[in-house]
């Protein structure tokens, strides 16, 4: 997506949007999560909660 990007209709808007925010939260790298996306930093944080015996 691109700043002040004019859109055609209304689909290509959500088309784009929806690549946006798969692309905010499954591509990009953020130091503060480890170079991790944050998909992929809640991905790993969730396996080690349930990895613990505690939690079962």
């Amino acid at each position: 997506m691109h700043y002040l990007q004019a859109f055609e209709s209304i689909e290509h808007f959500e088309r784009e949007l929806a690549e946006f925010v798969y692309y905010y939260n499954h591509k990009r790298i953020k130091a503060k999560l480890k170079d991790l996306s944050p998909v992929e930093y809640r991905t790993q944080v969730l396996e080690v909660i349930f990895s613990d015996s505690a939690y079962i």
